[in-house]
């Protein structure tokens, strides 16, 4: 009778039954790491976003609650030094949108460095559309009103 034989193999250079496993679990760390960093920067941008349109609420706001001193409050600087409160209480007098809305939007916006511009609308309690565009600058970290643009209706 023949002797069988055996056969060795050598495990050493036959590729580990493991590794493939590896591949995929770094693969689908490395895309759970991306789609993390990915929602990340998207809700940073969306936050970034909105603090300028809070800024605008926020006036609204106290301009609602016929708190002017307040919504002057929220102006630059600059609006500050070429606005007197006198006169930004005389701009809200003349434009009852600003005291009298009972909703607002702001679909169109325009980033820049650090300034946005905000287009968009106010509808007062009895219907009226009022188009509006704020300019808003960032100064000390924070947002606020450069300009305010009333479109005639």
């Amino acid at each position: 009778m023949e002797e069988p034989q055996i056969k060795t193999i050598d495990v050493s250079q036959e590729p580990s039954a493991s590794e493939p496993k590896k591949k995929r679990k770094k693969r689908k760390f490395f895309l759970f790491l991306i789609l993390v960093l990915g929602i990340g920067a998207f809700l940073f941008f969306k936050y970034q976003e909105s603090q300028p349109t809070k800024t605008v609420q926020d006036s609204l706001k106290a301009l609602k609650e016929n708190d002017i001193k307040e919504a002057y409050q929220s102006t630059s600087m600059g609006f500050k030094e070429e606005t007197s409160l006198e006169t930004f209480t005389l701009f809200v007098k003349q434009n009852p949108s600003l005291t009298k809305n009972k909703t607002f939007s702001f679909p169109e916006k325009k980033p820049a460095k650090n300034s946005i511009i905000l287009t968009g609308a106010l509808t007062s309690e009895d219907g009226t559309v009022t188009h509006i565009k704020y300019k808003l600058v960032k100064q000390g970290g924070k947002w606020k009103i450069e300009g305010i643009e009333i479109s005639p209706t």
